[in-house]
């Protein structure tokens, strides 16, 4: 798709956006940086930079991609802004992440399976407490017999 961004355009963009800031000493919007985050997150998961530059990391029984680490950079804002559609969303992609970490290289399944159920459950219970049922349905189709 000719007009949508790649992954690094995208951190290029965040990139001047940093500079343009430390030039003119004007603050860089927070949610702005949590929207990067999480379309960063979205577009490195899985495609075909994510082979060549995506490191999957075990430490301490976590596993750390660089997509995760943007959307739990995501999630970290909304969080503090309480704003519970835009943290529903992110969990349920952070739990897309550990759903999919279950399946790879022969991680411990059932811990990966445990990480996304919560991450799930605590989507539902988010876009719940705003009467989002159409995002609960939407987001939790695919996963409907795991949960």
């Amino acid at each position: 798709d000719q007009e949508s961004f790649s992954y690094s355009e995208l951190e290029l963009a965040r990139r001047e956006l940093r500079i343009a800031q430390y030039k003119t000493a004007q603050e860089f919007s927070l949610e702005l940086e949590a929207k990067l985050d999480f379309a960063l997150g979205r577009l490195l998961w899985r495609s075909e930079e994510a082979i060549a530059s995506d490191v999957y990391e075990e430490s301490q029984g976590e596993v750390h991609s660089v997509s995760q680490i943007y959307y739990q950079c995501s999630l970290s804002y909304w969080q503090k802004a309480n704003r519970p559609i835009e943290n529903g969303i992110v969990l349920f992609y952070l739990g897309n992440l550990w759903w999919h970490n279950s399946f790879v290289n022969g991680r411990q399944a059932q811990d990966s399976w445990h990480k996304a159920k919560q991450f799930f459950q605590e989507a539902i219970a988010a876009l719940k407490q705003e009467n989002q049922l159409d995002l609960i349905a939407k987001y939790s189709r695919s996963y409907s017999g795991f949960l």
